[in-house]
């Protein structure tokens, strides 16, 4: 027997124990459980309802792990636990893909004809991915590369979720959505915040998307996930008598302000250089501002 049906007679029977298993845990309704009225001690474990816009990986498998593990555990113990657990398809990142399929939709028809060199270019990148990150753990692209897996296109990465292309396209128009599930379960209630004062008003760098007009949080992004503010350090280097020509009729000090990621390289720095083919610009600061 070869070496290649030996691994997959191991796959075989693991999932054969998979699906007894599961077929047991359906019958017995093992996992299911009722809100009930009586004094029995109540335990309730929560989970980030994962996005559906790309596959699942073993960061999810690895988080949930914790949640399951505690839920198990609480069942042991006699109490009346409560797992609840579902799939986000809805909010800015879902939005996102939306619109990305609408885009693909105008640039390559329905359904999308897409260049040919897509999957050779795709090929590539997650090649050099492998090559360049030794340690895929710690690789930046290895979250997108597991989600999207060698799809290019939003509407590739649904097709290797298994969805024909007329199920594709409804996931472009909101309005084939909204009759499912608008209407509330219970009545609509609403919280003071402003009295008594439970919301507070104040500034913080935050996530902006010029596109929507609006904040966004970090994970709301289409891409760029992760990439946070950064603080520059301004150095003033004054420029010295004689000016140059283009200077000469301004009698203030004059100050070249450069950016740097790293101060403290910058003790005793003796040169600054300009880009000959970079338009730099004059501005006027002073502390008060009314000047």
């Amino acid at each position: 027997m070869s070496k290649i049906s030996k691994e997959r007679k191991k796959v075989a029977q693991l999932q054969e124990i998979e699906k007894s298993i599961q077929e047991l845990w359906e019958s017995k309704k093992a996992f299911e459980s009722d809100a009930r009225d009586d004094n029995k001690p109540k335990y309730l474990v929560t989970f980030p309802f994962p996005y559906m816009n790309g596959r699942m990986h073993l960061g999810h498998t690895f988080s949930a792990s914790k949640c399951e593990f505690a839920a198990g555990f609480q069942r042991l113990q006699g109490k009346q636990v409560l797992f609840p657990f579902g799939f986000h398809c809805t909010g800015m990142p879902i939005k996102a893909c939306a619109d990305k399929l609408k885009r693909e939709m105008e640039d390559f028809g329905y359904p999308p004809n897409f260049p040919e060199d897509v999957e050779e270019v795709v090929k590539e990148e997650v090649s050099a991915v492998d090559e360049i990150i030794k340690d895929k753990s710690k690789g930046k692209k290895s979250k997108l590369v597991a989600k999207t897996g060698n799809a290019k296109y939003q509407w590739q990465i649904m097709k290797s979720l298994g969805l024909e292309d007329e199920e594709i396209k409804k996931f472009s128009d909101p309005t084939y959505w909204l009759p499912i599930g608008v209407a509330p379960s219970s009545p609509p209630t609403s919280t003071p915040t402003l009295t008594p004062k439970k919301i507070d008003f104040g500034k913080r760098y935050t996530i902006y998307s010029p596109k929507d007009g609006q904040p966004c949080m970090d994970h709301d992004r289409a891409s760029g996930e992760g990439v946070g503010p950064q603080e520059y350090t301004l150095i003033k280097l004054k420029v010295l008598d004689p000016k140059p020509q283009a200077l000469a009729h301004i009698n203030e000090d004059i100050y070249l302000v450069a950016a740097t990621l790293r101060p403290e390289t910058m003790y005793g720095q003796t040169n600054c250089y300009l880009h000959p083919d970079i338009q730099y610009s004059v501005f006027y600061a002073t502390e008060n501002e009314s000047q």
